[in-house]
C-alpha cells in the first residue's frame, strides 16, 4: 500500500496537476481577497500559502525526478 502512495504522490502527473492547481488556487485567492467571514485577510493569507507550498513541492519534485535523486 505504501509502494501504490508513492507512486502517485511522485509521479509526473500528480506534480503537474498539483502545480496547475496551486496556480489556480492563488489567482482564485487574489481575486477574491475579501470574502464574507470575519477574518477574511487571515483565509487569503492561508490561501496564498498553500498555493505557493503546492506549486514549490511540485518543482521540487518534478526538478528530483529529472536528476535522478527520487
Amino acid at each position: 500500500m505504501g509502494d501504490i502512495i508513492d507512486t502517485i504522490v511522485t509521479s509526473y502527473y500528480f506534480r503537474i496537476f498539483a502545480i496547475i492547481y496551486g496556480f489556480y488556487e492563488l489567482i482564485d485567492t487574489l481575486k477574491n481577497t475579501l470574502r464574507e467571514s470575519n477574518s477574511s485577510f487571515q483565509r487569503s493569507v492561508i490561501g496564498i500559502l498553500a498555493s505557493l507550498g503546492s506549486i514549490i513541492l511540485g518543482i521540487v519534485v518534478i526538478y528530483l525526478k529529472i536528476v535522478g535523486e527520487l
